[in-house]
């Protein structure tokens, strides 16, 4: 009996996954809409599956009107080898998560993100304006720096055709 106590703890202990948790603490501040349960869902995968801590820039795809599946963007760093990768979610498919290529322009925004946090110019993106006014083309993006337990919301912006912000 003593022994099946003793690996029951060991397996939990295994099991579980520190970035996961430390997702849930650093949005315990939110209320646990449908919303949060959605995308908690959504990147409990992602989050399980990381093994080094890693800096995750995430945008929701979401609307309020729609009865459609949230979907993201999202763009993970790992800080001790500089690599990155790049993850969407679809529509039909949301728990399926999609690589794309790096050179993929629908991520420009992701990568302008980073290469500012990585400067330390965390105040220059705080400072940034929500390029529309509607809510429904407005979606945040958010800083899970899971290497110093930060999370950072970043307003909506977008860029024009010439690479400019539209403030």
């Amino acid at each position: 009996m003593k022994q099946f106590f003793l690996l029951l703890i060991m397996l939990l202990l295994f099991s579980c996954n520190p970035f996961y948790y430390q997702y849930q603490r650093l949005n315990e501040n939110l209320p646990k809409s449908k919303f949060y349960l959605e995308q908690q869902s959504l990147l409990k995968p992602l989050l399980k599956k990381e093994n080094e801590p890693f800096i995750l820039i995430i945008s929701w795809d979401k609307s309020i009107l729609s009865q459609e599946n949230m979907t993201y963007k999202a763009l993970v760093y790992y800080p001790k080898n500089g690599s990155k990768k790049l993850l969407e979610t679809r529509k039909k498919t949301p728990k399926n998560i999609i690589s794309s290529d790096l050179t993929d322009k629908n991520f420009y925004d992701f990568k302008f993100i980073l290469d500012n946090y990585l400067e330390g110019k965390e105040e220059y993106l705080l400072s940034l304006h929500d390029s529309f006014s509607s809510s429904e083309v407005n979606s945040p993006y958010y800083i899970y720096d899971f290497v110093i337990n930060k999370k950072i919301k970043l307003k909506s912006f977008t860029f024009d055709k010439d690479g400019k912000i539209i403030q």
